[in-house]
């Protein structure tokens, strides 16, 4: 499906009233698009990310697939737009209860078969559990860059048509970052990508670059 923003404006709720922190956000983002968001920290990139996925309220003409935001409910919306926040949550549990996550019922050759895809399995099939490893509370038996990938694997095994990544390179290395990205995009492509990021690496490969000023 197609995203069609116009005009959006977004407005966070504070003590003091209302307050816009975004505003004349109009683009269309269309099938097996790939689109990177930059900008400073603050300008509003995260927020718009939480707004297409209707964690947040905008304004304007916003439209998924031909129907208007204000019809869809917040659940169908992330059935059909992914998220992989830049913090996004590891449970106290093994890595595949934690990939699970992102579609129940899923089994272990499902659960093998993403973390191939994102290049993990070597690692994981190396550990005296596989799958079955649990990584403590937060992920605390995770790297940095093997979190961030374990979050990658549930947006593939949820396949969503759309997906958004909001500043997934975000506190690694730049190696590990540059890796990520790479391996990211290429097992998104095909797939309608939102790249939000201040990094510049990997923007010669989206198909769009939009900067929030």
């Amino acid at each position: 499906p197609v995203i069609d923003l116009g005009k959006v404006a977004l407005t966070l709720a504070s003590r003091a009233g209302a307050v816009e922190i975004l505003h004349g956000v109009d683009l269309a983002i269309r099938p097996g698009q790939s689109v990177s968001i930059v900008g400073p920290s603050g300008c509003g990139k995260s927020s718009l990310a939480a707004g297409l996925v209707k964690f947040a309220p905008m304004s304007g003409a916003v439209v998924l697939g031909g129907v208007d935001y204000s019809e869809l409910e917040g659940a169908n919306v992330r059935q059909l737009v992914g998220l992989c926040e830049q913090n996004a949550h590891i449970f106290d549990n093994s890595i595949a209860e934690n990939i699970r996550f992102a579609r129940h019922g899923a089994n272990d050759e499902q659960i093998i078969d993403v973390l191939t895809r994102v290049k993990l399995w070597d690692w994981v099939e190396s550990l005296p559990h596989g799958i079955h490893t649990t990584v403590g509370e937060g992920g605390a038996q995770l790297s940095g860059g093997q979190r961030q990938r374990v979050a990658l694997a549930r947006i593939v095994l949820a396949d969503p048509p759309i997906a958004i990544f909001d500043e997934p390179t975000e506190h690694l290395d730049p190696a590990t970052a540059a890796a990520l990205t790479d391996d990211l995009l290429e097992v998104m492509s095909g797939r309608s990508v939102i790249y939000i990021t201040h990094n510049p690496y990997g923007l010669d490969r989206v198909d769009r670059v939009l900067e929030l000023a």
